[in-house]
């Protein structure tokens, strides 16, 4: 009977274990839904749209992490400079975050300006780290 119930917990774990892996999304699948996302967020703009500037921004608040493996290459690779790396992430989340207050108030002005914050962080992070990383993940 124990066997049978190490068996089962083996194979749901391994279940899952695969299922989430399948969920998981590389760093370079994530940027380019992050930018497909602040391009929703100037298309809500232009056409008035603030359930979608919300819903982008949202997403750009809570996109998914790379896997594990992948973070942790990132972090030997940067170093000592994970921690601006991170704080540039967390800015990014946070601007994001108070694009969907403003666009769920409908206020156009704290939206678009919220939006400068939110495009400044992302053109920060990608002045610093980008081209550093992409050739980094292109060597491999």
């Amino acid at each position: 009977m124990k066997f049978l119930f190490l068996v089962t917990a083996l194979f749901f774990t391994l279940l899952i274990g695969t299922a989430e892996a399948q969920d998981e999304k590389s760093l370079k699948t994530i940027m380019t839904e992050l930018e497909a996302d602040m391009e929703g967020i100037v298309r809500g703009l232009n056409y008035g749209d603030f359930g979608a500037v919300e819903t982008h921004a949202l997403a750009v608040a809570n996109h998914p992490k790379p896997p594990m493996a992948q973070r942790k290459e990132i972090m030997t690779f940067l170093g000592k400079e994970m921690n601006g790396f991170k704080k540039g992430d967390t800015l990014v989340h946070n601007a994001a975050l108070k694009v969907a207050e403003f666009a769920k108030e409908e206020n156009y002005t704290k939206v678009v300006v919220g939006y400068g914050v939110l495009l400044g962080g992302c053109v920060a992070c990608h002045a610093k780290y980008r081209s550093r990383i992409v050739e980094h993940f292109e060597e491999r």
